[in-house]
């Protein structure tokens, strides 16, 4: 009889594997999965401090305005400004992070700028004695406050993929709002406020009124640094932006 040669190969999926630079497609991760890793609570905690930040500044610009006894027409000002800046983070930010993988760099490298910025903000309000340094700082929170919501949908989709991204961005969006609002702007702010009224007064004056809730901001946001050194550095995200589809080569 002729002897016969069996041989057997072994394939890969190229939807998971690309040849050309033999790196890993990074797979899509619906809400549970997500949830056991690492990286997704440090974005949890980085974008709960930008967005505390951010809806802290916007809920008590009147109060902080009247404590620092500036002319009341600071007020629409202020809130102008505040937005104005806040959306021209959202369009400058999502070209940048555009600008900044093509230059071969992670996007979440932006979150450490967001850090700074958020952390210098703080810093400027609670110092703020004068209305130049108040309107830097507004306008700073406000730019900060505005990068996170291009930063979320572009990271996570990057991280945790594009197929479950609807469900996986609303869960942050929501939660991150929840958890930097009721923390930052209710329960520290409103107990820093109170603890400085003078007796049988329901306004506060003074910089005192708002500066340690500033301070606690600005030490909040220097966590994040940390936070966004972890993301940056995290297995999940090193794949995510080493892998480049072969049509892109």
């Amino acid at each position: 009889p002729v002897p016969t040669t069996i041989t057997t190969t072994t394939t890969t999926n190229d939807a998971d594997h690309d040849h050309t630079n033999n790196t890993m497609k990074p797979r899509s991760f619906t809400l549970f999965q997500l949830l056991k890793t690492g990286p997704a609570w440090l974005i949890l905690w980085t974008f709960s401090v930008f967005a505390g930040g951010g809806v802290y500044i916007t809920q008590n610009l009147g109060q902080m305005v009247l404590s620092l006894q500036f002319d009341e027409s600071v007020v629409p000002s202020a809130v102008a400004l505040f937005s104005v800046a806040s959306m021209l983070a959202r369009l400058i930010t999502g070209a940048l992070a555009d600008h900044v993988v093509g230059r071969g760099f992670p996007r979440p490298i932006l979150i450490t700028l967001g850090s700074l910025v958020t952390a210098l903000s703080h810093a400027l309000l609670a110092v703020a004695s004068e209305q130049a340094t108040f309107i830097a700082g507004v306008a700073m929170s406000g730019f900060s406050y505005g990068m996170m919501w291009p930063l979320i949908v572009l990271i996570v989709g990057d991280i945790y993929g594009k197929k479950y991204l609807a469900g996986n961005f609303l869960f942050f969006e929501g939660l991150t709002i929840a958890t930097g609002t009721l923390v930052l702007s209710k329960f520290v702010s409103q107990t820093i406020y109170q603890t400085h009224l003078q007796d049988g007064s329901t306004t506060c004056l003074g910089q005192s009124c708002f500066q340690m809730t500033h301070w606690i901001a600005t030490a909040l946001a220097a966590t994040t640094l940390l936070t966004s050194f972890g993301i940056l550095n995290s297995k999940l995200t090193r794949q995510a932006y080493a892998y480049k589809p072969v049509h892109e080569h």
